[in-house]
Order: structure tokens, then sequence, then C-alpha cells
């Protein structure tokens, strides 16, 4: 609502328009104040509070491309391997669908310009606290990708490594995952402790499309309804002592409907390991 103020006659709300609109209005006010891309991020900054990427396509035609001084989302450089395209993206695992191999991270704090005679970068912001998002490497993120140099995938299981030598349940029979993020998390925990690992919780995909991040949902019934996707494996989980392994807990929704669920399978007992927070 700050920004929106500033720039005057562009009328935000969260439900009815994007706070990227209002950025870049303000963005473009600042240019034509500043002069430059950079000059105008450093003021940004000081007056946006929270985290972003932008990316810019300039009446020069020169692409931009910009990440917030905290680094609170990922963004990545790559190069497409045959015409040698470079690319922006969120996460790598983008970048491999192109065909393109991943260069580095973008620096947070970093401008990175595009245009016919190459690439310049420089930074519109020099401090050096970072504030990355946990969610990134324990839900957000594709497995595949890499982010500040560490994969995804292996960062997930070796959280699940650590959760085994910090809480071990040595007595279990089974360690199963909640589909699908927390899957190399329960398998790093059933190695570590040499504890059986098996899909004891499937995903129905069939049933019905759309979202299947329970706790982004507003509403409690949307919630409760995307959990009736996850169907336990009667077979797998009856009559033994599960770990359930889920990658966070942000309500609670999830985790109370898939105790009662494996409950009402048989399932002699259930101890539950979350990996965030």
């Amino acid at each position: 609502e700050e920004l929106s103020n500033m720039v005057g006659g562009c009328s935000f709300t969260p439900q009815k328009s994007s706070d990227t609109l209002v950025a870049a209005q303000r963005l473009v006010s600042l240019i034509s104040e500043k002069g430059k891309f950079a000059d105008a991020l450093s003021v940004l900054k000081n007056e946006m509070i929270g985290s972003y990427c932008f990316t810019f396509l300039s009446d020069d035609t020169s692409v931009y491309a910009a990440r917030d001084p905290l680094g609170f989302r990922p963004l990545v450089l790559g190069k497409k391997t045959d015409g040698g395209t470079h690319i922006i993206a969120s996460e790598s695992s983008a970048l491999s669908a192109v065909g393109a191999d991943l260069i580095r991270d973008v620096i947070p704090g970093e401008l990175i310009k595009f245009s016919k005679n190459g690439i310049e970068s420089e930074m519109f912001s020099k401090e050096k606290q970072r504030a990355h998002c946990s969610f990134e490497f324990t839900y957000f993120a594709h497995p595949s990708s890499k982010m500040e140099g560490a994969n995804i995938y292996l960062s997930r299981k070796n959280i699940g490594r650590f959760l085994a030598k910090k809480f071990p349940i040595k007595d279990a029979d089974l360690v199963i995952p909640v589909p699908d993020s927390a899957r190399p998390a329960a398998l790093g925990y059933a190695q570590e402790l040499g504890i059986s690992f098996d899909e004891g919780l499937l995903k129905d995909r069939y049933s019905k499309k759309g979202p299947l991040r329970s706790f982004i949902e507003p509403h409690q019934t949307d919630r409760i309804e995307i959990n009736r996707w996850i169907i336990p494996i009667q077979d797998i989980i009856e009559d033994k002592h599960v770990v359930v392994v889920d990658d966070s807990l942000v309500r609670g929704t999830s985790s109370r409907a898939i105790i009662n669920a494996l409950r009402k399978s048989g399932a002699r007992k259930i101890s539950l390991v979350i990996t965030y927070p």
C-alpha cells in the first residue's frame, strides 16, 4: 500500500491486483528520476520490504534481471549448450528443461544486463545479510535443482539422515514419506537407521486436478479436500510401527488427516518426523 501511494493512481489490494505491478510502476518512476536501473533499484530496495526477483525488458531491447539483497528467493543464470543464448530462471531445473547449463546463482543484490554487447553485471546493494527461504530446500524447489551450490534432492536426504541421528526411532518397522517432497528425507532417515523404506501413502492424481499444497489454500474445506487425495496402502502399513516423514508442518491439517487415515488402515503405532521447521 505504501508503494501504491508513492506511484499514485494505482489501486492495490492483494485480492485485486499484483504487487509486481505496483513495484514495476514505482521502478519506472525511479528510473526516470535516477537515469539508471541500478540506481533506481538501490532506492527501491529501501522502500520495498520483502522478497523479489525481477526481470525487465527495456525500450532498447536489453533484458535486465535482479535479485533482492537478502536472496530470499532463488534466481539462476544459465546458457544454452547449442546456441550460446543466456537464460534467467527461478531455479536450475528450468534450465535443464530447455537444454541449458547452469552457470551460477544470481548474487543477492545483483543486477544483470543482457544486450547485443553481451552480459554486464553490477551490484545495486552490498548488504551481507542473507535470508534464504528455508521452504525452498525442504518443499518448494524441484528435487533436481541446485541452489547455492547444493543439490536439493541430496540436501533433503541429508536432512533425513540428520534427523535420524538426532531423533532415532529404532523400534520402527517401516519409514514412509508423505508424497512427494518428503521422499528424499524419508529415504535418508531409513538408510541411516537401517529401517525398511516403502511407499505407504500414495497421492491420487486421477480423481481431481488442481493445487496440491494444502497449507497454501485459504479455506479449511479446500485444505481438507486436498488431503483426501493422499491414500494409505493398507497391506503395507497394517499392524506396523510406522515412521511418517513429512517435509513441513504449517497448519497441521495434512498431518492430522494422514495420521487418522493410517490409524483406520491398521497401523499399530505412528511416529511423525518433520523436516521443517
